[in-house]
């Protein structure tokens, strides 16, 4: 979900304002939108998850940033005041970090059995490879032909 709405809301596709205009995007996207907001912590994401019941994949960018978060607040390894060649466990900042795997993990209550689909895979794998070769003067290059267009259509209807 972050990765599609993050393109949905890159500028080369936002600034298509007749092809938006004929997308429900109040009622849609821009509901979505909270979901991926970084605001206090992705607090919108969060109450969501916890109403979830059963399996579900979860944001992991949200998990990730919440575990630099708590490994970037208390250093490991610090030397103790008492006793310079002791180096101090903080059972606190890995209880954190238990907390925080706890709360990851808590819709996988047993291990997920996919199988490969391997003509699925080789498609995305092929798409993926072909999109990353894409420099972004193409997709700027795209974006001006389709916004002239949007333009050349609205003057044929106004």
């Amino acid at each position: 979900m972050s990765a599609l709405l993050a393109g949905l809301s890159s500028t080369v596709v936002s600034r298509l304002q007749v092809t938006w205009a004929l997308v429900s995007r109040r009622s849609s996207f821009e509901d979505l939108l909270q979901f991926n907001d970084p605001t206090g912590g992705f607090s919108a994401y969060r109450a969501l998850s916890q109403s979830v019941e059963g399996p579900c994949v979860p944001f992991i960018g949200m998990f990730l940033t919440d575990i630099v978060h708590n490994e970037d607040k208390i250093p490991d390894n610090i030397l103790s005041p008492l006793n310079p060649e002791v180096r101090l466990i903080f059972f606190s900042k890995k209880q954190r970090l238990y907390e925080i795997a706890s709360v990851m993990l808590r819709h996988q209550t047993k291990a997920y059995s996919f199988t490969e689909n391997v003509p699925v895979r080789s498609f995305l794998e092929s798409q993926v490879e072909a999109a990353s070769s894409i420099d972004d003067d193409w997709f700027w290059a795209k974006s001006r032909e389709l916004r002239r267009s949007e333009k050349s259509q609205g003057d044929d209807r106004g």
